[in-house]
């Protein structure tokens, strides 16, 4: 395990995230036909089946046909910082950080920047705790060590209690964790593959 500092909402702590996912048990305990023939590179985020590559992830397919239109932060910006500036009680983080960069004489178009760099860079602190909280998620179901020393996030122990509760509540148990699928077309071929992040039987 290679060891990596992760923002969390609060709080920064070295989680231990692999580079690679280590064998799964459940998967061990549940083959299926297409383990053999199926690959996900996470890097790329590219899938193969049975050495061809598939044309498209079900990410990729969700962007394709079902995306709103992208955020606009330039626009957004501009359209709310003279409110911003002037009401430090409605965005007061947002308040603070203009108030600072005019200080140091900063124009409209570097203020913009600066918000720009503050939403980026909770966007990814929020990425990051994202990925803490699904591998943790899944270390538990595949009984892997902790990537997170000590006790649970708050959102990572409700996470567990709800599942065991939904669990019991239907007599269910994980078949498998972050499941590869493929979907292909009448002559074998490969549509779209994806991942399923959680199977109970």
């Amino acid at each position: 395990f290679c060891v990596r500092t992760c923002i969390l909402p609060e709080q920064t702590m070295d989680c231990h995230l692999p580079p690679s996912a280590p064998p799964s048990r459940l998967a061990a305990a549940h083959p299926l036909w297409s383990d053999a023939g199926l690959r996900f590179d996470e890097k790329e985020h590219v899938y193969w089946w049975e050495g061809a590559q598939v044309p498209r992830s079900v990410t990729q397919l969700r962007d394709a046909f079902w995306l709103a239109p992208g955020f606009d932060a330039d626009d957004a910006i501009h359209k709310n910082l003279a409110r911003w500036e002037a009401a430090p009680h409605k965005k007061p983080e947002l308040h603070e950080l203009i108030r600072k960069r005019r200080a140091e004489g900063a124009d409209d178009e570097a203020v913009v920047e600066a918000i720009k760099a503050l939403w980026k860079a909770k966007g990814d602190a929020a990425a990051s705790a994202g990925t803490v909280l699904h591998f943790a998620l899944q270390c538990g179901l595949e009984q892997w060590p902790a990537p997170v020393p000590g006790p649970d996030p708050d959102e990572l122990a409700a996470a567990r209690t709800w599942l065991a509760g939904f669990c019991g509540a239907h007599d269910l148990v994980p078949f498998r964790a972050e499941l590869a699928v493929v979907c292909r077309a009448p002559d074998g071929a490969p549509l779209v593959a994806g991942q399923i992040d959680l199977l109970l039987k």
